[in-house]
């Protein structure tokens, strides 16, 4: 009963009573629940009405997750005073928490490392590592142990470190591959991919011409060579790859090469002749041979007037009685019998010429019975008949009327020891053909020789080129000036003629062709010549027109002069 009556009395009197309890709302009962018990809210309500022991409507005491106090009956294990599952505090990497039903639980992290970009990370790779950029970037941002982005470490080559993890033998600093220092025939470099690699070389003696490195020349050694033999002058690659003077050995220096054959050696290429009156010396000759010099003789002139038959005129072919050549000549005063020279002049050109008469001389005074002979020259012939028709005047040895036999009749002459022949231009023409119509001619020596007038026209090669006459190679010495303008334009065309007239070749750029014996071909440079022109009459003071002969061709020396072409002539016969 939620109200008794007073004691000693009876109950109330002057109305109903009221009990708290009876569950009955009675009185000033705001509520009656049928107990005397102030009952608590259930488990779970933040607030309830509940009707106290006195049955008054109270708030009711409360219990639910999330008050702060732990409610182990209602099963809670945990109570942090919110109704939230909270997380792991930021860096831990595990921990327990209150959820939101008060039950202990792990909490959720968050941490630098886990993968996952939280709070102020700038980053997260799902560890705290810091990483390096990978092998061969020169630069990366990787996620460093703080979770922030930051430059990588970087590893490549060129980078000035050695990586030998990464495959690197060396690393100079740079992806250039290096060469050796010039002068190292080998060294190692570190190449582009830094690995150790043999160096490209530069050096003297290579082969390869380095001007950066002050090299001239390279001739693939470190050999200062010498001229070829023969050369009186040359440029060679020194031990240094300079351009350089070579040294020289030739026959003419005054030094007797015996490795290249030489026997002798008296400072030039001139065959001596023996002293006036002496016989059966010994000299030096024009290829350094110790050879018996030739007596040297007093030469005097004789002349033989209507002497042979000729052509009748320039387009003659046969030799006429009518036409009769004369000849001017010297032969030696002393007793004797002598070989025999024919010299011919050019077209137009008359035979008592300067050139003609100090051929015979000299020739007589070396042992000949030496003739400039007449022939009709008054034009060039327009074919190889008319050529050969008066080189067979000239030299027919079948014929009693013929020049040379005129010759050989004569007292000191004897063409068994030998005849030669000379000429300039045509007569140069007529002097290649001698040995076809004498067997006893033993050389020619031809000056400003052609195949033809020049320009082509006529062209006689088919009876003057070397395969048509009967001289062989070693018997026959050209002689031709670079400005030849007969032989066409250009020394290269000289030199095609003489190739052609002579059989022999020694390459595109030669202008001496002269073999050991003598014989082959010599192109004269206008340097040569006192006027410094080297034309068609190369031998005379200014033109085809001179009377004189040019002082350097007279009296000079060098192969192409007077004497050295007389020498040679006389080596050709016998004495």
């Amino acid at each position: 009963m939620k109200g008794t009556a007073g004691a000693g009395g009876s109950a109330g009197t002057g109305g109903p009573t009221s009990t708290c309890g009876d569950g009955k709302v009675e009185g000033s009962e705001e509520c009656d629940d049928g107990n005397a018990v102030s009952e608590t809210c259930s488990y779970g309500q933040q607030t309830c009405t509940i009707c106290s022991s006195t049955c008054r409507n109270i708030n009711g005491v409360t219990s639910y997750c999330g008050n702060g106090s732990l409610d182990a009956a209602n099963g809670e294990q945990c109570d942090d005073g919110n109704g939230f599952t909270e997380a792991c505090v930021y860096g831990q990497m595990s921990c327990n928490v209150c959820n939101s039903s008060c039950k202990t639980v792990a909490g959720a992290t968050s941490y630098c490392g886990n993968g996952a970009v939280d709070g102020d990370e700038q980053c997260d790779d799902g560890n705290t590592a810091l990483e390096a950029c990978t092998y061969g970037q020169m630069s990366c941002t990787v996620c460093d142990a703080s979770c922030k982005s930051v430059a990588g470490a970087t590893k490549y080559c060129g980078n000035g470190n050695t990586d030998s993890g990464n495959g690197e033998q060396c690393d100079d600093g740079n992806t250039t591959t290096e060469s050796c220092s010039y002068g190292q025939m080998s060294c190692t470099v570190c190449n582009s991919t830094c690995k150790n690699a043999a160096g490209a070389t530069k050096y003297c003696g290579n082969g390869n011409t380095d001007s950066g490195n002050g090299e001239q020349c390279d001739d693939g050694n470190t050999t200062t060579e010498s001229c070829s033999y023969g050369q009186t002058s040359c440029t060679v690659c020194n031990s240094t790859c300079k351009s350089a003077a070579g040294a020289t050995k030739y026959c003419g220096n005054g030094t007797t090469e015996s490795a290249n054959g030489e026997q002798c050696d008296d400072g030039n290429t001139t065959t001596e002749t023996c002293p006036a009156g002496q016989g059966g010396c010994t000299v030096c000759n024009a290829s350094c041979k110790q050879v018996t010099g030739v007596s040297r003789y007093t030469a005097q002139a004789f002349s033989m007037s209507n002497a042979y038959y000729m052509t009748v005129d320039n387009s003659g072919t046969t030799c006429d009685a009518s036409s009769l050549g004369d000849m001017s000549g010297h032969e030696p005063t002393e007793s004797g019998t002598y070989p025999v020279a024919v010299f011919l002049v050019g077209s137009y050109a008359t035979f008592t010429h300067s050139l003609a008469l100090t051929f015979t001389q000299r020739m007589a005074a070396r042992g000949f019975v030496a003739a400039s002979v007449e022939y009709i020259n008054d034009g060039y012939p327009a074919s190889c008949d008319i050529m050969q028709a008066k080189a067979n005047c000239i030299f027919g040895s079948g014929s009693a009327n013929s020049a040379i036999a005129k010759l050989c009749a004569r007292a000191k002459a004897d063409c068994s020891k030998g005849v030669v022949a000379a000429g300039i231009n045509q007569g140069a023409n007529l002097a290649s053909l001698a040995k076809n119509y004498d067997s006893r001619a033993r050389a020619a020596y031809l000056m400003g020789d052609t195949l033809g007038m020049g320009g082509g026209s006529p062209d006689l090669s088919s009876c003057l080129q070397a395969s048509a006459t009967t001289f062989s190679a070693n018997q026959v010495r050209a002689v031709s000036g670079e400005q030849d303008t007969y032989a066409g334009s250009g020394v290269a065309n000289v030199r095609n003629l003489l190739i052609n007239m002579t059989g022999r070749s020694c390459g595109s750029t030669v202008f001496d062709c002269l073999q050991s014996d003598g014989s082959g071909w010599f192109i004269v440079r206008g340097s040569d010549t006192v006027d410094g022109t080297a034309d068609h009459c190369y031998m005379l003071a200014t033109n085809c027109l001179s009377s004189s002969l040019d002082a350097n061709y007279d009296t000079g020396s060098g192969s192409w002069v007077l004497d050295a072409n007389a020498d040679w002539l006389t080596t050709q016969v016998s004495q």
